[in-house]
């Protein structure tokens, strides 16, 4: 009988499982886990299946970085975010990963939040799909307790790096309530754009330098909810 080294066995089924957590449908905690105990596998990995253009969710991208930020490995979270504004890199980091990785470092707070309208709500349905918002929120298990100041910092950096057509290209793609959003997590200005009408533009705010073509996004961000 041909026994197998279990030692190795086993360290084969923890590479098999870092492997399929790029392509398979995951969780933030199965990620920080990765990144905690085998990250060099894990950049490994990664740098892989990023090679071979095998494409990863736009949701697993954005907890890769998030769990950077929670681990506080900001050289790896610009090593990925470097692969940003590429259309024909179907792996690149742009605003849909970024604004989602800092959505999922709120978690716990949105979760906390739930919980007292929960406490303070009469409503029965309105309680069943609370909690079954904060059931959802919970898989994650995320361990941030928010979006730090050097997170935010961070954030910040990459947005003034980006170019103009980059801004206009993630404008045209993405939801003007997303940009509010994001601008109120990182509490950011119209000094953290390459272009200082962008800010304006995304807030409807008056600025006479914002290009023509581009009035119908102001329309859209000061129309009624």
């Amino acid at each position: 009988m041909c026994i197998r080294d279990r030692s190795t066995q086993s360290t084969g089924s923890r590479m098999t499982d870092i492997k399929n957590i790029f392509t398979r449908k995951t969780l933030f905690h199965q990620h920080f886990d990765a990144q905690t105990k085998q990250l060099e596998n894990y950049k490994t990995l990664l740098t892989s299946t990023f090679a071979k253009g095998t494409p990863v969710d736009t949701r697993t991208r954005a907890r890769i970085l998030a769990c950077c930020w929670t681990r506080k490995d900001f050289d790896f979270a610009s090593t990925l975010t470097k692969r940003s504004c590429n259309p024909v890199d179907k792996n690149c980091y742009s605003f849909s990963e970024i604004y989602f990785a800092l959505k999922l470092l709120d978690y716990n707070k949105m979760i906390n939040n739930l919980k007292k309208r929960v406490e303070n709500s009469k409503n029965t349905k309105i309680k069943r799909t609370m909690r079954k918002k904060i059931q959802k929120l919970s898989k994650e298990g995320v361990t941030a307790k928010g979006v730090n100041t050097t997170v935010t910092k961070w954030v910040c950096s990459w947005l003034i790096n980006l170019k103009e057509q980059h801004l206009i290209y993630f404008l045209e793609h993405y939801p003007i309530k997303h940009w509010k959003s994001f601008a109120k997590i990182v509490h950011c200005n119209s000094s953290y754009f390459s272009v200082p009408w962008f800010f304006d533009l995304v807030f409807g705010a008056e600025n006479d330098k914002i290009p023509p073509n581009l009035i119908l996004y102001k329309k859209k961000a000061i129309a009624p909810k």
